[in-house]
């Protein structure tokens, strides 16, 4: 998901009822850092979910050792 930032992914879920997505980041070959999860309701993915998604990946990515 290269528009909330370089690395970052989004993996889709689909069921008769609802779509989710969420925002996950590979650090290193071990660690997958899982940020931000959403209900969709349209097609786009809506800006405000991006900025929080690249808000919550800063405040980890600073806050990782």
């Amino acid at each position: 998901m290269p528009a909330v930032a370089s690395g970052a992914h989004e993996l889709r879920i689909k069921s008769a009822t609802a779509t989710v997505r969420v925002f996950y980041f590979v650090k290193v070959a071990d660690t997958i850092m899982v940020f931000h999860g959403f209900q969709k309701k349209t097609q786009k993915t809506p800006a405000h979910e991006i900025a929080v998604g690249q808000q919550r990946l800063k405040e980890i990515l600073d806050g990782y050792v």
